[in-house]
């Protein structure tokens, strides 16, 4: 299911919007909300606990804390999430933030998903771009140009390549001297 998110500027003439997004929305039984727009991470909208819990899609790794990392500081700095709450989840590779209590009429939890289909639409041009990045990776790998490959043959076989010695051991596999003989322990 998507969502619309729109903020119409009560100034303004009708039709007009500060704030126009989409964002592809599931809510769960208990409703908590998850956004899966972000091709790295899910996020959920916890609003029985007033919290924000992010979750890797894949396998975790640097790029995801970092997306991860991003998301937080940019609620943070937007006041949505409380900075001294951040931290990592009871799930593996998860990381969490309180949403304070609004001492106003604004809704906490229209303001966080707003904030948080901005992040997703900022972001969006990293991942369209390191998309487009992967392709043309591919592609170069697939068909390289004529000066980046060689055909069968065209490279001479030699006896010996590289700086290895054929029959030496180096000294990674124990030998003091990297010529072989040694118990291996210094």
């Amino acid at each position: 299911m998507s969502i619309k998110i729109k903020i119409e500027d009560p100034k303004s003439k009708e039709g007009d919007s500060l704030f126009n997004y989409s964002l592809a929305i599931r809510k769960t039984i208990d409703g908590n909300i998850i956004i899966t727009d972000h091709p790295d991470i899910d996020i959920i909208v916890l609003p029985s606990k007033s919290k924000v819990l992010t979750l890797p899609k894949q396998e975790m790794d640097d790029i995801v804390y970092d997306v991860q990392d991003n998301l937080f500081r940019f609620l943070s700095k937007k006041g949505i999430i409380k900075n001294d709450t951040i931290r990592s989840g009871n799930i593996y590779g998860s990381l969490e933030g309180q949403i304070p209590k609004s001492n106003t009429e604004i809704d906490s939890l229209k303001v966080c998903l707003m904030v948080i289909a901005d992040f997703v639409e900022k972001e969006r041009e990293n991942f369209e771009y390191y998309k487009q990045y992967e392709k043309k990776a591919m592609a170069r790998l697939a068909d390289p140009e004529e000066e980046e490959s060689t055909e069968l043959g065209e490279v001479p076989h030699a006896r010996r390549k590289g700086v290895i010695t054929p029959g030496s051991f180096p000294l990674a596999f124990g030998s003091i001297g990297g010529q072989g003989g040694g118990s291996g322990y210094i």
